[in-house]
């Protein structure tokens, strides 16, 4: 609503900028705008006022959100054994003989030799790390992959990636895997976000998923610092 300027003589309220009232010439008192009219533009300043900050601070949540999610977690210091790229997978085989001949078994992995193993895997999936951190009933998957723009033209463009680094906290509740909780970079996800980092992860240990006899046949998890034991049975 505009403002007016309220005619001292015959009360005609008139155009703000009019030095002379429109309909009887008296000249205009500047200082009797309506006390209607300065409501409203005290209203209208002040939500004006308020959209901006509203605005500011979405900006600055959506900007603090991106900081966390790019903003690299320090990695944890996990035992690393080379041997494990061959141990895991024999483990593996002799888990499957025993299962064929309808024979429980249970073995255990340490976290050197599982890391050793997770070198491999880190780099036919192209990511960067790809790490296990065991601890008493739980443990940690972390992972860091080097994100590059779609293919470019530009040279420059091309040579730039943004290290993302995701993890999840996992527990075994009756040796059925639970996420405990997870984070991209410094950015705790929960709820919603959680479904996406699990499919994540699937998608990296999507063929021993698909491993019907293993997964079926798991009857035991324990975690400790050491490492994981497993067992399987028919």
């Amino acid at each position: 609503m505009a403002i007016k300027i309220e005619c001292s003589q015959c009360g005609f309220k008139n155009d703000l900028g009019r030095v002379f009232c429109t309909q009887c010439s008296q000249k205009l008192d500047m200082t009797r705008t309506t006390m209607a009219d300065m409501d409203n533009r005290r209203e209208f300043e002040f939500g004006k006022l308020f959209g901006r900050l509203l605005g500011w601070g979405l900006f600055l949540g959506v900007v603090a959100l991106l900081g966390l999610s790019l903003w690299p977690a320090p990695p944890a210091e996990v035992l690393m054994d080379p041997a494990g790229f061959h141990s895991v997978p024999d483990k593996m085989v002799a888990v499957k003989n025993a299962l064929a001949a309808r024979q429980g078994v249970s073995v255990n992995f340490g976290e050197g030799e599982v890391n050793g193993y997770l070198v491999a895997r880190a780099k036919s999936r192209k990511l960067a790390s790809l790490t296990v951190n065991f601890r008493p009933g739980e443990f940690d998957l972390e992972a860091r992959l080097d994100w590059r723009p779609p293919v470019t033209n530009l040279a420059w463009l091309a040579r730039v990636y943004v290290p993302l680094n995701c993890g999840m906290t996992v527990t075994f509740e009756e040796a059925r895997l639970v996420v405990k909780r997870a984070h991209l970079g410094h950015l705790p996800l929960i709820g919603p976000a959680l479904p996406p980092v699990q499919a994540f992860y699937a998608r990296i240990f999507n063929d021993l998923m698909a491993e019907k006899v293993l997964v079926l046949s798991l009857k035991r998890v324990t975690c400790d610092e050491a490492g994981i034991d497993v067992g399987f049975g028919k």
